[in-house]
């Protein structure tokens, strides 16, 4: 079951108290229920000691993973909506109607000014040498003139952006970056230990951070050997976590999410990884079972 807390705080509490365990022997203490229904025990409101998912027996340490959401950003923008279209042309048409002189009329305007003087000037230039008897130089300068004038006259190329469907999305290469151009990428993975697709991830000790055991985990599933393959974590401080309730005496087990944004390079797996995929916005759900659970803290 997968449970959001709307509050960085809240987070940074349950994950403190999923990481000491155990009870607490103050003498003043505070049981307080969040909206998942978990109750934390809290030492006179300073310190969260023992985290309990009982209603009063005795606390278990739970199990603590973190997991690293990488993200790949877009590279261009979305192709424009119906309405957009037709936003931008109704802006153009008004554009025209009301300037008494377009933008392309006026830089032909200059141009045919610009080019007039230049003719003038060498045509007293031309007049000169031909009384002096240069008529081979006159008849280059001519050339060259004529030349100006046409290339003036010539309609500009209309430019014609690239398309954002590639061969890799008709062919649906989920191990290609050069796909889904216009939206985010997830990395989703597939390992020895788990045959189901998941989100990088580690379990955390005791001896280091979430940010620590989040780059852990992403140095586990990276075969890069080259150095290209580079990433950025953005904070220290997770953006969401599940909750995997136990249905036995095991613990329950906590992970905790921190987002990562892939700058350049591109992933080569390690002989752990048994498959991968970069999965758009759109299509998570078709991998992951909790993919509308994320939305609120990834996408838009």
């Amino acid at each position: 079951m997968a449970t959001r807390l709307g509050v960085r705080g809240g987070l940074l509490r349950v994950c403190a108290a999923a990481l000491q365990g155990g009870r607490s022997n103050a003498k003043h203490v505070t049981r307080t229920t969040n909206r998942a229904g978990m109750v934390m025990t809290m030492n006179s409101g300073r310190h969260v000691r023992s985290l309990a998912t009982g209603g009063g027996g005795p606390a278990t340490k739970p199990a603590v993973k973190v997991g690293v959401i990488l993200e790949r950003y877009p590279l261009s923008e979305p192709a424009l909506t119906p309405f957009e279209k037709k936003f931008q042309e109704f802006s153009r048409q008004m554009d025209e109607e009301k300037s008494a002189v377009s933008f392309e009329e006026y830089l032909q305007m200059l141009v045919e000014q610009e080019g007039g003087s230049k003719k003038k000037k060498k045509s007293k230039k031309s007049n000169q040498k031909q009384e002096q008897g240069e008529e081979q130089d006159s008849s280059a300068a001519t050339a060259t003139e004529q030349a100006a004038v046409d290339a003036s006259d010539t309609a500009p190329v209309e430019f014609e952006p690239a398309p954002l469907e590639t061969e890799d999305d008709r062919a649906h290469n989920t191990k290609s970056l050069n796909r889904c151009l216009s939206s985010k990428l997830y990395l989703l993975i597939k390992t020895k230990q788990s045959d189901v697709w998941h989100f990088p991830q580690l379990p955390l000790t005791n001896e280091e951070s979430i940010r620590a055991c989040a780059e852990n985990a992403m140095a586990t599933v990276n075969g890069d050997t080259t150095g290209d393959f580079e990433t950025y974590f953005i904070g220290n401080a997770p953006c969401y976590h599940t909750v995997n309730k136990s249905s036995n005496d095991a613990p329950d087990e906590y992970t905790f999410y921190l987002r990562c944004m892939l700058v350049q390079g591109a992933y080569a797996p390690t002989a752990d990884v048994t498959d991968y995929a970069w999965v758009p916005e759109t299509e998570l759900q078709d991998y992951i079972d909790n993919a509308d659970k994320f939305k609120h803290c990834l996408f838009g």
